[in-house]
């Protein structure tokens, strides 16, 4: 299967996404690594692992939010 992408270079890095998927950028030290993981996350989407690692970041960066906030109420309340 081919996957149409777009890239360009930044720095020394290789960035780019799937055109279908650009809100799932990455990047490679060359063109070819920047291919591989592009592949990784096409099959990441297809199989729904892509999706699970979602929920595991919004539930991380949740918990993160509430103990910073009860950190902050303790400290405040002391």
């Amino acid at each position: 299967m081919e996957l149409r992408y777009s890239w360009w270079m930044e720095d020394d890095f290789y960035l780019g996404y799937i055109d279908e998927y650009p809100q799932y950028p990455t990047q490679g030290e060359s063109l070819e690594d920047l291919e591989n993981g592009l592949r990784e996350i096409y099959d990441w989407i297809k199989d729904g692992t892509l999706k699970l690692k979602e929920q595991l970041r919004a539930s991380i960066n949740f918990c993160n939010l509430l103990h910073t906030s009860l950190c902050y109420a303790a400290r405040t309340t002391s």
